[in-house]
């Protein structure tokens, strides 16, 4: 009878817990039998406990991916709103005034997009760095915008926080569907 490895566990209250790559190739290598399964049948446990967790992980990854593109889709809205009466009380023409939000949110979307076409890649700083200029400038302009255009019964500092959020929410989002990718990869 093999004795059986110091890495093994006991019971099958452990299989969910996952083992290292070690104990794995040792559980191939002997017929063991514990809580009456042989390592085998425990391979196959764990194999199929990780498909659950991978599938579980790629669900979560689809959610996110779309709840980023709906916020994000309503970040530009109030940003592209905010920006265009920005750019119209600073002197460019009506006519023109929707090229502004548009030059300043589209880098947004377009960097979003890059970031997680890239997710895991080396290249993927350079979208980044696109992500976090762009919605920086378009959270000033949305504050400065919401300091001139609130109401007296309205502080200005509020107003200025107010608009800032939907941006700030999109590189966060942003962020946190990247690391999902991320993660879904590996």
């Amino acid at each position: 009878a093999l004795r059986a490895p110091r890495c093994q566990w006991a019971g099958a209250a452990r299989v969910g817990l996952g083992t290292s790559s070690h104990c794995r190739r040792r559980l191939l290598q002997a017929e063991l039998s514990v809580g009456g399964f042989t390592s085998r049948e425990w391979t196959v446990a764990l194999m199929t406990e990780r498909r659950v967790s991978q599938r579980g992980l790629r669900v979560a990854v689809v959610a996110a991916m779309i709840g980023t593109v709906l916020l994000a889709l309503g970040a530009f809205v109030l940003s592209f709103t905010a920006l265009r009466d920005l750019a119209e009380r600073s002197g460019i023409d009506q006519e023109l005034g929707w090229l502004w939000p548009g030059i300043v949110d589209g880098i947004i979307v377009v960097a979003t997009v890059a970031v997680f076409a890239l997710a895991g890649a080396r290249a993927v700083w350079y979208p980044w760095l696109l992500l976090v200029l762009g919605a920086s400038v378009s959270i000033a302009a949305n504050a400065l915008h919401a300091i001139v255009a609130a109401e007296a019964s309205v502080p200005p500092l509020l107003a200025a926080g107010v608009a800032a959020i939907p941006p700030i929410v999109l590189v966060a989002v942003t962020h946190l569907t990247a690391l999902l990718i991320h993660q879904n990869q590996h």
